[in-house]
C-alpha cells in the first residue's frame, strides 16, 4: 500500500507542474483522486492550490468542511463534542 501511496503522490505533483490548469483539470483530478483514495496525500500535494483543495473536499465522501479553515482550507482540530 505504501508504494501505491507514493505513486499517487508523484502523479498528483507532476500533474500540476506549475502550469495553468485547463478547464477540465479539476474534474479529472477529483475522479482520479477518489478512485485511488489517499485523500491526505492529494490534499498535501495541492496544499497551495485552494481551488483543488476545495474540489477534493467536495469530492471525497465523508469530508467535513468544519474540519478545515475557511481562510486557506488547512486542517483544524475538531473537538470531541463536534464528532
Amino acid at each position: 500500500m505504501k508504494h501505491s501511496s507514493l505513486r499517487s503522490y508523484g502523479v498528483a505533483r507532476g500533474t500540476i507542474g506549475g502550469h495553468e490548469m485547463p478547464g477540465n483539470f479539476i474534474p479529472l483530478l477529483t475522479d482520479a483522486a477518489v478512485g485511488k483514495g489517499f485523500f491526505s496525500i492529494w490534499f498535501e500535494c495541492f496544499y497551495d492550490v485552494p481551488t483543488v483543495k476545495k474540489a477534493l473536499l467536495d469530492a471525497f465522501p465523508g469530508s467535513r468542511m468544519d474540519g478545515f479553515s475557511e481562510v486557506d482550507l488547512s486542517p483544524v482540530p475538531l473537538h470531541e463534542a463536534d464528532l
